[in-house]
C-alpha cells in the first residue's frame, strides 16, 4: 500500500467545498442583513413621532430605508451571480466575447462586427397583400419576376 497523499483529490475536495461554503456564508449574511433591516426599520418607524421630530426625520428615515434596501438588492444580485447558473452565463458571455476579439484580431471583420454572436435567425419577412393576407416577400419577388418576364 502506498502512503502517498493524492494532492489532486485534496485540491478537488477543497475547490468543491470552498465554493459551497462561500455560497452558504453569503446566504447566511444576506438573511442576517435582511432580518436586521426588517427589525431596525420596524423599531425606527414605530418610534418615529412626526410631531416631535418633524418632516426632516421622516425624510431621513425614507433615505435610510431606501439606501439599506438597495444594499440588500445588491447583496442578493451578488449571491445570484455566484450561483452555477450565473457563473455559466458569465462564462458563455466571456467566451463569445473572446471569440469575437480573436476573430477581429485575425482579420475576420465581417464576423467580428456581428456584435454578440447569436443563433442564426430566419430573416423571413412578410408583407400585407391587397387582400389583407400576409404574404412572404419571396413569393412577391417570384411573382414580380414572372410578370416582368411575361411583359417582355
Amino acid at each position: 500500500m502506498s502512503q502517498d497523499i493524492d494532492y489532486r483529490r485534496v485540491r478537488k475536495y477543497v475547490e468543491e467545498n470552498l465554493s459551497r461554503r462561500k455560497s452558504r456564508t453569503q446566504i447566511v449574511f444576506f438573511i442576517v442583513s435582511l432580518f436586521m433591516f426588517i427589525l431596525f426599520n420596524v423599531i425606527a418607524w414605530l418610534a418615529l413621532n412626526p410631531a416631535r421630530f418633524g418632516d426632516d426625520a421622516i425624510g431621513a428615515m425614507v433615505l435610510l430605508t431606501v439606501g439599506w434596501a438597495v444594499s440588500l438588492l445588491y447583496h442578493f444580485i451578488n449571491i445570484m451571480l455566484n450561483t452555477k447558473a450565473g457563473e455559466q452565463q458569465m462564462r458563455e458571455s466571456l467566451t463569445l466575447r473572446g471569440i469575437q476579439l480573436e476573430m477581429a484580431r485575425k482579420g475576420m471583420a465581417e464576423a467580428a462586427d456581428m456584435g454578440d454572436f447569436e443563433k442564426p435567425k430566419r430573416h423571413e419577412s412578410v408583407q400585407l397583400s391587397n387582400d389583407g393576407e400576409l404574404v412572404d416577400e419571396a413569393e412577391i419577388e417570384q411573382f414580380a419576376r414572372k410578370t416582368t418576364a411575361n411583359e417582355r
